[in-house]
């Protein structure tokens, strides 16, 4: 099917449908909880379907430099915990919310101080985690402007309580990390419950947060009591809904798939997916499951489909952002106009992806109008060609896939780094039976 010729084309050739049975690769967010959960668990635990997603890998990278030892074997992760132990003044790279907050949450009582530098580019939102660490006493030093480099640790915390509108998984992670060296209780409030991954991770480490309705009965409050220690234990995670939506669509649009997808993950953005998949009319079923760990997922069983075209813009651009140029490529095969529209963001960077998927798409003998924030597509029948990604992984993964439905060969030059930023996804792919 994907054969990979050198690093700078992938070749692809049509199939009429997938079969089999598959898992997915693991959340990078919930990768990133479950490795800090880990880190301060006595003894060895065990991760299982941890993202390599490159932020994960630089977030076990930075555990290392604070004193923590693990080692990997594809998506299965060996974590000994223990005491946290550095240089005062180390320096920590971030590159994600998250990241960071497991990090400062793990750090803010440690008796030395801490230097956080952000990646470039990064992204990192760090005043909400940091608000919510004073309250618990911490010390931060921030710089004249912005909030990198920083500096925290140095002091011991104090029992707190901390209050959100809306529930940030950044803010949970921060506060309830910081617990475990606090002598007292530590509360975060919220308007509505929110998702308990960090929830399921501490009662699978033998630590339960206690979730309650506020005394008005206008939100949240969750708390833990410390200190504390958590256990050492194995951790099977749920997988990610991105790398779901790539291997359900890969799947519908070819007339004779029929693929079941196991522990499929129930966040946010698996309930929009599912929302989507709806409306593009594939034929699939639902069952409800559980990890070994208790993570709510569910399993899919998906059929070829007519699909039917959709307009996909706001909310969805924004948490379909890294999807958008797939779900351009399957609009392609759709009858009617798929239409998508605010993702001026796709033209930001060092590519423009609405250009580049105009270009290809019309070389493949598909109708499209380009706007300045999207684009309007008219399904028809994807031809082989050349086509050229630019080094986007975005487009490339969008047009390998699309090559799976294609008239012909499909050759996708210049794919860019598609394994690296979508882990999992291809090998999925290929382990399924071609039709």
């Amino acid at each position: 099917m994907v054969g990979r010729e050198s690093v700078s084309q992938e070749k692809v050739t049509s199939i009429r449908g997938l079969s089999g049975t598959c898992d997915l690769p693991g959340n990078a967010e919930i990768s990133t909880m479950a490795l800090a959960v880990a880190s301060v668990a006595e003894g060895v635990s065990v991760i299982r379907r941890c993202s390599v997603d490159p932020w994960v890998l630089a977030f076990e990278d930075a555990l290392r430099e604070i004193g923590i030892r693990s080692a990997r074997d594809g998506e299965t992760v060996e974590v000994t915990g223990g005491p946290i132990e550095a240089d005062d003044g180390v320096i920590v790279p971030v590159g994600q919310s998250v990241q960071f907050s497991c990090l400062a949450g793990l750090l803010a009582g440690a008796p030395f101080r801490t230097q956080f530098r952000a990646a470039q580019d990064s992204g990192v939102e760090a005043e909400s985690t940091i608000d919510a660490l004073k309250t618990l006493g911490a010390s931060v030093s921030l710089p004249v402007e912005g909030m990198f480099p920083l500096k925290l640790g140095g002091r011991n915390l104090v029992s707190g309580s901390f209050a959100i509108e809306t529930p940030a998984t950044a803010v949970k992670c921060a506060m309830f990390l910081a617990a475990r060296g606090v002598d007292g209780s530590v509360t975060l409030t919220q308007a509505t419950a929110g998702e308990d991954d960090l929830e399921v991770l501490f009662r699978r480490a033998g630590r339960r947060i206690d979730k309650s309705r506020t005394k008005t009965g206008a939100g949240h409050c969750l708390r833990i009591s410390g200190p504390f220690q958590v256990e050492s234990t194995d951790h099977e995670l749920p997988g990610d809904a991105g790398a779901a939506l790539f291997t359900i669509l890969s799947a519908a649009v070819l007339a004779r798939s029929a693929v079941t997808l196991q522990h499929v993950g129930v966040d946010l953005k698996s309930r929009r997916m599912m929302d989507l998949i709806r409306r593009m009319n594939v034929s699939f079923e639902l069952k409800r499951t559980q990890t070994a760990s208790k993570f709510h997922t569910r399993q899919i069983q998906i059929k070829g489909s007519d699909l039917r075209s959709v307009k996909i813009a706001g909310a969805y651009s924004q948490l379909f952002m890294d999807e958008l140029p797939f779900l351009a490529v399957v609009g392609a095969s759709s009858p009617g106009e798929t239409i998508i529209r605010e993702a001026v963001h796709l033209r930001e960077g060092e590519t423009d992806c609405i250009s580049i998927l105009v270009e290809n798409l019309r070389n493949m003998q598909i109708q499209v109008g380009e706007m300045p924030d999207g684009l309007v597509i008219k399904g028809g029948r994807l031809q082989g060609a050349t086509v050229d990604a630019k080094g986007d992984a975005r487009i490339g993964l969008a047009f390998i896939l699309g090559g799976l439905v294609a008239e012909g060969e499909t050759v996708v030059l210049n794919p860019g780094p598609v394994r690296e930023l979508f882990p999992g996804v291809l090998e999925r792919i290929d382990d399924l039976e071609k039709v």
